[in-house]
């Protein structure tokens, strides 16, 4: 892009106010950007949004979902926002921006395993049940890794539900559906206080003054980067990923490495990758951390990249093996397989 680079949303990262927990540390990404994009009229994707219309397919797919925008102005949708509805809740698989008028087929990833038919307590739409809505929910850090790592496999992101579900002991009666929602609400029954006092531990990190995004090391190693051009864009949404990365922490280790790792701004790869709807996309890998940045007027509004979840993963190679099916990430083979 023209008027930005990627290295210069990472500026800022704000070590002197990094907060651990366990093995976990959380760095702040502060430091208004040069310009302004207040001429953009982009806003994010939450259930505050209205015009929106999304809807099953008319063939039966579980991973793909119909959207259209009369929202007026530039939409940015999250990987990982919950979308609540039609025949099973869904998730989004990777970043993308919508603008109105336009229509698109997206890809998306179930996150509720037990269901596929419409129920009047699961429905948003009442005079369309085969509709969803958008929700302020975010998947944790972990799940959301696997909508970028192992080739946007369904059967990696209930890999990693059900290892989340065994983490915190939730028994299948309680989430029956193997819901990352009701699991959650399950959760929060059991830990609420705990869940609480994490919050307040972590919160320093997450609510600097101009503060833009967060860096997250697991022993000391880079974990995940969600950084935005603008400091609005990050208070819409660090409430959300604060609350999830809470209850992820619950069963995180005591002890973990206190010498942190820095970004290799040099070693940074971005290549041009097709869109989903409006945005200028682009393919990123930071070390060992790939994902998607999001760009707009020649701007890069937002970035997202994680390490991979080596455990799902795991579970998915050897389910591809057996069925002889290989695939790679999406993220990797467009920067590297010509």
């Amino acid at each position: 892009m023209a008027t930005a680079k990627i290295e210069t949303l990472l500026n800022g990262i704000s070590w002197d106010n990094s907060v651990s927990y366990g093995n976990i540390t959380y760095v702040p990404i502060v430091g208004k950007m040069p310009g302004s994009i207040k001429d953009l009229d982009l806003q994010l994707a939450d259930e505050d949004v209205q015009g929106m219309q999304i809807s099953e397919l008319e063939v039966e797919d579980v991973n793909h979902v119909n959207i259209e925008s009369e929202y007026d102005g530039n939409l940015l949708v999250l990987s990982g926002l919950v979308l609540q509805g039609g025949r099973q809740t869904r998730s989004t698989r990777r970043p993308f921006l919508i603008k109105k008028g336009t229509k698109r087929t997206i890809p998306v990833n179930c996150i509720e395993r037990g269901r596929w038919a419409y129920t009047d307590d699961k429905i948003i739409d009442h005079d369309n049940v085969k509709n969803f809505a958008f929700t302020s929910k975010m998947m944790s850090r972990k799940v959301r890794s696997t909508l970028y790592q192992s080739g946007y496999s369904q059967s990696s992101t209930w890999n990693s539900i059900s290892q989340y579900q065994s983490e915190n002991a939730i028994d299948a009666d309680l989430a029956s559906t193997e819901s990352f929602e009701d699991i959650e609400i399950e959760i929060k029954k059991k830990s609420g206080q705990k869940i609480s006092k994490i919050k307040d531990i972590l919160a320093p990190a997450f609510m600097q003054k101009e503060q833009r995004g967060i860096f997250v090391l697991e022993d000391g190693k880079p974990h995940s980067l969600e950084v935005f051009t603008d400091v609005n864009l990050w208070k819409k949404i660090y409430l959300q990923i604060l609350d999830s990365d809470a209850l992820q922490l619950l069963n995180t280790k005591e002890n973990g490495k206190n010498v942190l790792q820095p970004i290799n701004l040099a070693k940074i790869q971005t290549k041009e990758a097709e869109g989903l709807a409006d945005e200028k996309s682009y393919a990123v890998k930071v070390g060992e951390m790939v994902g998607w940045a999001i760009g707009l007027a020649d701007e890069f509004i937002h970035l997202s990249v994680f390490v991979e979840n080596k455990e799902a993963q795991d579970n998915q190679m050897q389910m591809q093996m057996q069925n002889q099916e290989f695939t790679e990430s999406a993220v990797q083979e467009i920067l590297f397989d010509e």
